[in-house]
């Protein structure tokens, strides 16, 4: 057995002869740090920071790895921001794809000013072509800001949008949030506020989309001009997607839907369809005009209105796997939206699917 005489000795000649870590080239060290990744964005804004502490040779590196200066994120009013540090985010990001966050907070106290939103957007836009994502949360008001900027721009490498609002004026319903009008080709996520969707839409071709989602998880989506007629037009934009979400409360029921849609809409990628609060004549539209032969998973709140009286004349969802059903929106229980469906319908649905494996039943909101 070593004595303590021999343990520090060895110790000190392992000193002398240096840490192994001191050994890894810049090479070594840019992989490691080209793979850090973390779902919480506010610490990947601090992440740089960090590492660029650790010690002399870390801080000697770590300026000249560009991806991890590639995320950039504004929240609250520059008060409570050091914006000089975001500018030397994007300085340092070089060439490599930006992901940006401008998170006005609901806090009135915090919140982005609608001069500060400009000076934001004055401050990332020199940078558009290399936008690879941007994520958005203002009042509707400031919005318009983001829309009056951002409405000719071509946004040719984003590949994931998000924009959400609150404080949604019923003079403005109309209005909507106009961005990136000339296209985005390579979109891959889009995620909206209803409320930004705007009257007479007219969108670009979306090849690449494969993530959709419309509303919000309150009842803020009530207050929007939408039609289903809009909805199934957008559809045609993003005939790719694979998941649909879909939380529209209330929209404008359109009286004509062959106006604009003449022909089914084949979605071949369709996996998962999520639908919230549409009336029983909208959701009529909606599955009328949708052919997904590959759906595996819904979740809607349509049970007596469409869903399981749909399934029980024919099943148009043969692979479907898991179904989730809850109440209509404006109705207490399941209970009470399942009165009055006849217990053969239910019978001839669930006999219909075939492939489910996974059943849940939401008793409340």
């Amino acid at each position: 057995m070593r004595t303590a005489e021999q343990l520090v000795s060895e110790h000190r000649a392992s000193m002398a002869v240096g840490c192994s870590i001191e050994k890894l080239n810049y090479d070594i060290f840019h992989q490691i740090f080209h793979l850090f990744n973390d779902d919480d964005e506010e610490q990947l804004l601090e992440m740089p920071v960090i590492l660029s502490h650790v010690c002399r040779r870390w801080r000697h590196y770590v300026p000249d790895i560009p991806t991890l200066w590639s995320h950039a994120g504004f929240y609250g009013a520059r008060k409570y921001q050091n914006w000089e540090k975001q500018r030397t985010f994007l300085e340092r990001s070089r060439n490599k794809p930006l992901d940006l966050i401008i998170d006005g907070g609901k806090e009135s106290r915090t919140s982005l000013y609608y001069d500060e939103v400009e000076e934001v957007l004055l401050l990332v836009k020199p940078y558009i072509h290399r936008w690879r994502s941007i994520k958005v949360h203002l009042p509707f008001e400031a919005m318009q800001i983001i829309g009056k900027q951002l409405r000719a721009e071509t946004a040719t490498p984003l590949e994931e949008l998000v924009l959400r609002t609150w404080g949604v004026l019923f003079s403005g319903l109309t209005r909507g949030c106009r961005v990136f009008e000339q296209g985005f080709p390579n979109l891959t996520t889009w995620i909206t506020s209803v409320q930004l969707l705007p009257r007479s839409l007219i969108l670009p071709y979306m090849p690449g989309l494969r993530l959709l989602h419309i509303g919000d998880d309150d009842e803020m989506s009530r207050f929007c001009n939408i039609t289903t007629g809009d909805i199934l037009y957008i559809l045609t934009r993003c005939s790719q997607v694979e998941t649909l979400r879909l939380l529209i409360y209330e929209p404008r029921i359109l009286k004509n839907p062959t106006q604009r849609m003449q022909t089914p809409i084949l979605l071949p990628n369709l996996s998962s369809l999520r639908l919230h609060s549409l009336f029983r004549s909208d959701a009529s539209q909606v599955w009328r005009y949708i052919k997904a032969p590959c759906l595996t998973s819904i979740e809607a709140d349509l049970i007596t209105s469409y869903v399981l009286p749909l399934v029980a004349s024919y099943n148009p969802f043969p692979g479907l796997q898991a179904l989730r059903l809850g109440p209509l929106f404006g109705l207490r229980s399941l209970q009470e939206d399942l009165f009055g469906l006849e217990l053969s319908v239910a019978q001839n649905a669930f006999s219909n699917l075939s492939s489910l494996v996974d059943l849940t039943l939401s008793l409340q909101h």
